[in-house]
């Protein structure tokens, strides 16, 4: 599977990607993260994904 993503060598997995609102990678994180450094990216993806549109 590692082999499937250009440019990421075995010693960057575990790897994490998170997509943005129109599906492109947001952020691309190489190697373990925990919960406290994975929020401020998953809370300014949702920021940017959210707009006046989305609120019924």
């Amino acid at each position: 599977m590692a082999a499937q993503f250009a440019g990421i060598a075995p010693q960057g997995l575990p790897s994490t990607v998170l997509i943005d609102a129109d599906q492109r990678v947001g952020v691309a994180l190489l190697g373990a993260v925990n919960t406290a450094q994975l929020l401020p990216y998953l809370d300014t993806l949702l920021t940017e994904g959210t707009t006046t549109d989305d609120v019924n």
